[in-house]
């Protein structure tokens, strides 16, 4: 295994650590209002009972892709 310089791998983890601030993974029932709803916050009560959310999660936004033919 080559040797890696101590100021390429602390670049690294200092890539790493700038990219974990901006990006991150958004949790599946979360994702629906984090990527896809226009408001930019919600109340608890609105969220509890947001339409879009409750559809998303009956699968209707996105249905599930089909077989694909072979």
């Amino acid at each position: 295994m080559p040797q890696v310089k101590k100021s390429e791998s602390t670049r690294h983890r200092l890539w790493e650590f700038v990219k974990r601030q901006i990006v991150d993974d958004v949790p599946e029932d979360l994702r629906i209002c984090e990527v896809y709803c226009r408001k930019e916050q919600c109340m608890q009560d609105e969220w509890d009972t947001c339409e879009r959310r409750i559809r998303r999660g009956a699968g209707e936004l996105f249905p599930a892709s089909p077989p694909r033919k072979e």
